[in-house]
């Protein structure tokens, strides 16, 4: 069962513009540990409170100026956070790395078998992202890193199921793709 969390609020009745700006900001408020999970999924228990201030802060400082119409106010929120979790991953393992390279231990936390785990998720994340539309690119990411169900992924970026199916079978025979494959290989190889 899917929570009322995920349930797109915009297939009920259509909402206003400012009418999903407010549920934006409610689910922020009402569903904070759920963020806080879903981040947690990314970055390690030590980063995720502060991914999720500084996510909160970035929704809360472009909302007013939001362009486009929300028609669904908790795929936005997920998106706009993983996409935070995500930059602030690399920027650790950034970090990880200048420190390593120059002879400094990284801090205490940082799991050596996580930090290389982190940086081959990073690289073939970056063919993917080169070799996939992003909506499928965020369908895979969503289902295989995220490990959300299909139904899960339909409600948090307002496509169906069915979408989800054909998007996850496209990524999936695009990544069959010798050349694709050779790619990844030679990212993890580096």
């Amino acid at each position: 069962m899917i929570p009322e969390l995920f349930q797109n609020r915009a297939k009920k009745r259509a909402m206003t513009a400012e009418e999903a700006k407010e549920t934006v900001m409610e689910l922020l408020v009402t569903h904070r540990s759920h963020w806080l999970a879903l981040i947690r999924r990314i970055v390690s228990y030590h980063h995720g409170e502060d991914v999720l201030q500084i996510g909160i802060e970035q929704i809360v400082k472009t909302l007013p100026t939001y362009p486009k119409v929300i028609t669904n106010p908790s795929g936005f929120i997920a998106t706009i956070l993983s996409r935070r979790a995500v930059d602030e991953l690399r920027r650790i393992q950034a970090e990880a790395r200048a420190l390593e390279k120059h002879g400094a231990v990284p801090e205490k936390w940082t799991d050596p078998d996580v930090v290389e785990a982190t940086e081959g998720y990073l690289r073939v994340r970056a063919v993917l992202s080169e070799v996939l539309p992003e909506r499928q690119h965020e369908v895979y990411v969503l289902r295989h890193v995220g490990k959300f169900e299909n139904a899960e992924i339909a409600e948090m970026l307002g496509i169906k199921v069915t979408s989800v199916r054909k998007d996850l079978s496209l990524a999936q025979a695009a990544l069959k793709d010798e050349k694709v494959r050779q790619r990844l290989r030679e990212h993890l190889q580096d």
